[in-house]
Parts: structure tokens; sequence; C-alpha cells
């Protein structure tokens, strides 16, 4: 698929900045939360100014990175790459607190099983961002290390001088490999926007 095979509303969504995408993307899940009686529209925001207050060093990827990019409009969840420190774990753990965030089941929160490509799953409880889902993983199946991430990632900063960082979309792309198919549609269309912001 190329931009110009994309249909006219999706080439509307890509001419919106990244920000724009993201404020467009909280109004959606606004309604979603409305419908179902939610009465935060910004819980997201929430939760990425909550880890970036307590200074966890991170990688938006999933759903959201795919807002930031214009692959997607909406993400119910945070999924996050995650330096490997005992610092940095710290920090995280200030910041699950904060946001009165339970693991979710399997696997348990160790570095051992994270260093083992697994994600850790976590639901939030506190006001304003209850049964938002934030998943952590540190290592990313046959990818470099979170530096090499770290070194080519993509920072999105908004008129408040929030800043978002995420993962480069040949690294997204690479992420997404996987035999679902849904999970190829996807990296088509990261491709295809890459292509036209980056190349054309």
């Amino acid at each position: 698929m190329t931009y110009e095979q994309m249909p006219d509303e999706w080439q509307e969504w890509l001419e919106l900045t990244p920000i724009e995408r993201f404020r467009e993307s909280e109004k959606i899940f606004a309604h979603y939360l409305a419908m179902r009686g939610g009465l935060i529209p910004t819980p997201i925001r929430q939760v990425l100014f909550t880890i970036q207050a307590n200074g966890v060093q991170a990688s938006l990827m999933g759903g959201q990175a795919r807002v930031f990019y214009g692959a997607a409009q909406v993400s119910k969840g945070v999924d996050l790459f995650l330096l490997a420190s005992a610092g940095n774990y710290q920090r995280l753990e200030q910041s699950l607190h904060a946001l009165n965030a339970r693991r979710l089941a399997v696997p348990p929160f160790d570095p051992a099983v994270l260093a083992r490509g697994h994600a850790v799953h976590f639901r939030c409880a506190a006001p304003g961002v209850e049964d938002l889902r934030i998943d952590i993983m540190t290592r990313l199946r046959d990818l470099p290390d979170f530096a090499a991430h770290w070194d080519r990632r993509t920072t999105i900063a908004d008129q408040a001088g929030a800043e978002f960082h995420l993962l480069s979309i040949p690294d997204l792309v690479a992420a997404k490999k996987t035999q679902r198919t849904k999970d190829w549609l996807i990296i088509e269309l990261l491709v295809a926007i890459h292509y036209h912001q980056f190349v054309e």
C-alpha cells in the first residue's frame, strides 16, 4: 500500500503532526471512556507523565507509538520498552505505585523473566487511570539491546515541553514481524507512512 492508495481519512490523519494525532487519539479514547462511564479524558497522558516525572528511561512501542506515527487512531494501553537496570526498575516501581498498578497474573515482575523476552503486564487503579493496562518489556526478539534502540529513538515534544520517546519506525516494524496476519497489515502501513514522511 502506498500513501496514494490509502483512504482519504487516513491521508488526512497522516497530515496531522504527531502531537495533533496524540490529542485526537485522546478525544477518541475519551469518547470510549464516556461510553463506559469513565470521567477522565486523558488517562494515557497521565500515565506517561507519571513515568516521566519519576525519571524512567523507556520508549513507547505498540499501539501508542503507532498513534504518534499515524498507523493507529487510538490505543487503550501503554507498551514500554524499558532500560534494564536496577535504578530504572526502582524508578518504574515508584511510577507503578503512584498509578496503583497491580501485576496481572503471570509472569512475575522479575528482571530475569524480562531478560528472556517476556512482557510483564499491569493494570492501573489510581483515580483517572482506572483499568488502563501497562505492558513492560526489556528485550525484543532478535533485536539489539535497549541502548541501540535508544540511540535511534524518535523524540516528540509538545508545546508544554513534555517529551515522548518512541521506538523508531524501523525498530517498530522489526518488533512487529510475527506470524500473525494482523501484524503484517500494521507493518505495511508503517512502511508506507515512513516512506511518505521521510523519503518522498
